[in-house]
């Protein structure tokens, strides 16, 4: 009877064989300590790069596949920036080509990367700490001979937990200002041919964003990307991604067309954006000992981005404006968005802004017109517990000021314009009442019933949370009205001017009026004629208190304006009287 294949004696004797093997393997790594090599490979690779090179620990593994591992490689910054890391891998990990290495040759097949920080650094000059100039003299004069280790081509070079972080470093200060970290990037490139001089533009590389994070300065909690893909091809890139900061959510596509000389293109699109809670996530700005400033200026500018933004609704509660478009181009020292357009309470905002960066201020210029702005609506939004609204339509061109940097910038805003509402109602105020009332003596029929007027506006100065403006005009039914003050920013009234009533004089409905119909004709014109004048009248007054309370003060002798018709009519009743001598 035959044994089963198990117990035969080819079986054991090839398990053993195979054990042994397995063993040697396993065992052979510590015999063969190829650490000691580790002081010669830092050596060329700090003489080749120009740079200091750390490696703590090399280790060889011949199972389950024939690799070197490397672990904490640090690379240094170069002379000109602060001591510290360009590059620093906790692990990696090189698959070594078999045959080759049976003739004492060592090529390198793949290089996985695992935490990964890459920093980067750039001085106000421009100069940056990952730039690489070439070998020195003394590598170049050994090129010829034949190198221990081969780099002529890496089919594949995996890189996990990638963080990137991008600073400014001030020579002056020696300090370190950061701009932002992308961290937890997943990224395979492949194409790594050695052999060729434009090599770089040959790789290939495919980043995945699903998992990483931005963080800046100026966030208190850092951006997630919610899905995304970077990949870099023909020395370009291109990505798309959807990133998540708090309730907000962007669609975005980046693309750089020559990584040689990169100018980035890109367009951001959202669904709504509410300015509120964006300004909530912003951090408090550390200050800084030193003015950046001075050195900025001797900082070429560079363009780094150009592109669009655009949301469909954006609100600023308890404002909101529709189909928000802009245009944007960044410099390393400045922002520019021109045009900014979007829709308003069925009207149109039109306007530009710069944005300069170099400043610890942060100093914003801006520029817009409005037109066709229901102010009813617009009212309605920004009180809508008021009972009474303003309504007409408003257009408007403004120039502002604003320190971004500061503290409180709402108290930094300053500006010059003007502003127009025509058409419109002061609904529950009737100015000229008001004004009737102040000059106690009058008699006058005023238009009942809301303040309406064809013409409110005139211009404005922006100044210590206050807009002033040096004439306000109101043109109105029966009505002219002509002030000059403020309304600060907490809706406080601080207003003088003067007011000219067209009314009519109440004939029979007062003792005068009485009086007058029982007068003889000649002495009834002249008084009638007095009447008429004293329905036009000038009324000096202020105005105080709050938007929702204003308070009317009278504050000077009203003064009676004959009109032109007037004064031709007395001037004719003279000329007709008989000439007497008394």
């Amino acid at each position: 009877m035959t044994s089963p294949w198990y117990r035969r004696k080819s079986f054991r004797i090839t398990v053993i064989v195979v054990a042994l093997l397995v063993a040697v393997l396993l065992v052979a790594p510590y015999f063969l300590n190829i650490d000691r090599y580790r002081p010669a490979i830092a050596d060329l690779l700090q003489r080749q790069l120009g740079r200091e090179v750390g490696i703590e620990k090399i280790r060889l593994h011949l199972l389950p596949r024939l690799e070197v591992e490397v672990v904490n490689f640090r690379l240094g910054n170069p002379p000109r920036f602060p001591a510290g890391d360009t590059l620093a891998i906790g692990r990696i990990g090189v698959g070594l080509a078999l045959r080759p290495l049976l003739r004492r040759r060592v090529e390198l097949a793949w290089v996985a990367c695992t935490d990964v920080e890459l920093h980067l650094l750039e001085n106000e000059l421009g100069q940056t700490n990952y730039e690489f100039g070439e070998a020195p003299p003394a590598t170049q004069a050994r090129k010829e001979a034949r190198p221990l280790v081969s780099l002529a081509q890496i089919s594949r070079v995996a890189l996990n937990n990638v963080s990137v972080s991008s600073s400014k470093f001030r020579r002056a200060s020696g300090k370190l200002h950061p701009a932002w970290k992308v961290s937890g990037l997943t990224a395979e490139a492949r194409q790594f041919d050695f052999t060729r001089a434009d090599w770089q533009k040959q790789v290939e590389v495919e980043v995945n964003l699903s998992q990483a994070e931005v963080t800046t300065p100026t966030l208190k909690q850092p951006g997630r990307f919610r899905d995304g893909r970077l990949v870099v091809k023909n020395n370009a890139s291109e990505a798309k991604f959807t990133l998540a900061l708090g309730k907000l959510r962007v669609a975005g596509q980046v693309r750089v067309a020559n990584l040689a000389q990169p100018v980035a293109d890109f367009h951001l699109a959202a669904d709504e954006v509410n300015l509120a809670e964006l300004v909530s996530l912003l951090a408090a700005s550390e200050s800084r000992e030193e003015n950046p400033g001075s050195e900025a200026s001797a900082e070429p500018q560079r363009l780094l981005a150009k592109g669009t933004v655009q949301a469909e609704k954006v609100t600023f509660p308890p404002l909101v404006a529709e189909e928000v478009r802009a245009t944007l181009r960044l410099y390393n020292t400045r922002l520019e968005i021109d045009p900014l357009t979007f829709s308003l309470y069925r009207g149109t905002y039109k306007g530009t802004a710069d944005i300069d960066l170099s400043k610890e201020s942060t100093p914003m210029r801006a520029n817009f017109a409005l037109a066709g702005i229901d102010v009813a609506a617009l009212t309605a939004a920004a009180q809508p517990a008021a009972k009474s609204r303003l309504t007409g339509t408003l257009e408007s061109k403004m120039d502002l000021q604003l320190q971004l940097g500061a503290a409180r910038p709402i108290a930094t805003l300053t500006g010059q314009g003007e502003f127009a509402i025509r058409d419109g109602t002061f609904p529950g105020l009737n100015i000229g009442r008001t004004l009737a009332t102040l000059a106690k003596f009058l008699q006058v029929d005023m238009p009942a019933g809301d303040t309406r007027f064809s013409y409110l506006g005139g211009d404005l100065h922006l100044a210590d949370e206050r807009v002033h403006s040096r004439t306000l005009k109101l043109d109105a039914e029966s009505l002219e009205v002509a002030v000059q003050g403020s309304i600060g920013f907490d809706k406080t009234l601080d207003y003088t001017g003067w007011g000219v009533l067209h009314g009519l004089a109440q004939r029979g409905r007062s003792p005068l009026g009485t009086l007058l119909q029982r007068m003889e004709p000649t002495v009834g014109i002249v008084v009638q004629q007095t009447m008429d004048r004293l329905a036009r009248m000038r009324i000096p007054f202020t105005v105080r208190g709050t938007v929702a309370e204003p308070e009317f003060l009278l504050a000077g002798v009203p003064q009676p304006i004959p009109s032109s018709s007037q004064e031709q009519a007395a001037e004719s009743v003279e000329k007709k009287k008989p000439f007497r001598i008394f």
